[in-house]
């Protein structure tokens, strides 16, 4: 990948992260937590369901496509037969999720309005799932930035607009779920159009919207293996969107709306390493080719200590002033403190650990990461539905510390019988420690002298910020990042002489 098509894939995933944060906490205070918890529920089913939707053409046609650029005629007939066939499969997906739509809030989820949330939000799947299909033929071409810039740039603003001018006139969660499926329409239209555009104007070609591409055999072949592309990657969506689901199961809306925009909130922890592990992957690939394992491991050390320090940052400060998210939110959102510790904790773990699992999929080992993820989900779902049942909200957050922590364990044991190195060191774990210790002195010691909650609150979380990067930059910084950082203040790093 280009280095400018990094930058600007990874300044799309900051500005989706954040867009989807700040949105998402105006939305959670505006429609209350009973009914964002209905909302959360149906976007996290959706979110799985889009796992399958592409039927696992989206990662197949990166493999694919490459194999027959030169017929550009044949390429662009199968490329609009696949899509096609995932269009009709996602409607077809749609199509149950209507009709077990009212039977789920009936005996399942008995949330009010439950059905009607649903059944607007899944009618998002087959638009992002075509998007999830023209990704592919974007980043076979190179044109990954191009890409980025109508997802994770242009539809993200589309959607942020929807919700809130949907918001904004009244229409309340149902308008936000609507909001949703409209920016997804919107974005599947303007590729699409883009793509008529490029590929005409550079290879000279039409074809007609004809059905008569691929033979019966040959797409039965395609599927048969994308089947299992999509496994690996529902199993994944899975782990990630599951607690939601599964907690509607034993608890309220409230509490399930609670729960959710904790995970909104602490889902910020995954940002930088999200966006720094980018190009993890291609180069663990590279160095792989090379049998260079030093280097793999390396590269795995650096990625888990700088993901460490800055989501530490994070975690600390949801884990001690999380118990006051209702100050933002509003009175309707109630946060157990243990709560606020473990969900983040799980976030922490899965966002520095989970990327050495490139070191088992970029390296020809792709099967024993997908069993460690099947293994770990099913881990995940049986810890859920045993402590959700007893413990509600708490035992569901505890569930997913439990799972993300053993995936790991078996997946860094399957990384050092394949590489011969364990990535990372134990200094890498104090950073969350050191996170715990200085936002708790940070509010403990401000409370003491200011009562406002919202002032002491906010004046607290600057004392955390700043006490926190005098430890990270005294201790954890290496000699070039100190320097670096030194020399942008206006007392130090640079010589008067």
């Amino acid at each position: 990948m280009r280095l400018k098509d990094t930058v600007v894939t990874a300044g799309g995933l900051i500005l989706q992260q954040i867009s989807s944060f700040l949105v998402g906490i105006f939305i959670a205070r505006s429609i209350g937590a009973s009914d964002y918890g209905a909302l959360t529920i149906g976007r996290n089913i959706t979110t799985i369901l889009l796992t399958i939707a592409p039927i696992g053409l989206d990662l197949f046609l990166l493999k694919h496509l490459p194999s027959i650029e030169g017929d550009f005629s044949a390429m662009r007939q199968r490329f609009l037969t696949w899509r096609l066939i995932v269009y009709f499969f996602s409607f077809g997906v749609v199509a149950v999720c209507a009709v077990i739509a009212i039977p789920l809030e009936e005996s399942v989820y008995k949330y009010p309005g439950f059905s009607l949330y649903f059944i607007v939000t899944v009618l998002s799947l087959p638009f992002s799932a075509d998007i999830a299909i023209l990704g592919a033929y974007y980043r076979t071409f190179g044109k990954v930035g191009t890409f980025s810039l109508f997802t994770s740039y242009f539809q993200t603003i589309v959607r942020s607009a929807c919700n809130l001018i949907a918001i904004g006139v009244g229409f309340s969660t149902l308008g936000v779920a609507a909001g949703t499926t409209l920016a997804a329409f919107i974005g599947a239209v303007s590729i699409s159009t883009h793509l008529a555009c490029w590929s005409d104007a550079k290879r000279g070609a039409r074809i007609g919207a004809s059905f008569q591409v691929l033979q019966l055999k040959r797409a039965v072949g395609v599927l048969r293996e994308s089947a299992w592309m999509a496994m690996n990657l529902f199993v994944y969506g899975l782990t990630r969107s599951v607690d939601v689901v599964l907690l509607g199961l034993f608890a309220t809306a409230k509490e399930v709306g609670s729960y959710g925009a904790l995970t909104l909130i602490a889902a910020v922890v995954g940002i930088f390493p999200g966006a720094l592990s980018q190009t993890l992957g291609p180069t663990i690939s590279r160095l792989s080719i090379e049998k260079n394992w030093r280097g793999v491991n390396d590269a795995l050390s650096e990625y888990i200590r700088r993901a460490s320090i800055i989501a530490a940052f994070f975690f600390g400060g949801i884990a001690v002033f999380g118990p006051k998210l209702g100050l933002l939110l509003g009175k309707s959102f109630v946060f157990d403190p243990l709560i606020c510790v473990m969900l983040p904790l799980g976030y922490l773990i899965s966002a520095t650990l989970a990327p050495a699992g490139y070191a088992l999929s970029m390296t020809g080992k792709h099967r024993q990461e997908l069993v460690v993820l099947m293994a770990g989900g099913g881990v995940l779902v049986g810890l859920i539905v045993v402590f959700g049942a007893r413990f509600g909200a708490l035992g569901v957050a505890g569930a997913v510390v439990l799972a993300y922590a053993s995936i790991n364990v078996v997946r860094f044991y399957l990384v050092y019988r394949h590489i011969g190195y364990v990535p990372g060191s134990l200094w890498d774990v104090t950073p969350p420690i050191w996170a715990i210790l200085a936002a708790q002195l940070s509010e403990v010691t401000i409370e003491h002298f200011v009562e406002n909650d919202y002032i002491s609150t906010v004046v607290a979380c600057m004392v955390y910020f700043i006490l926190y990067g005098v430890v990270m930059v005294s201790f954890h910084f290496n000699g070039t990042e100190r320097r670096t950082i030194m020399g942008h203040l206006p007392f130090g790093g640079r010589s008067r002489c």
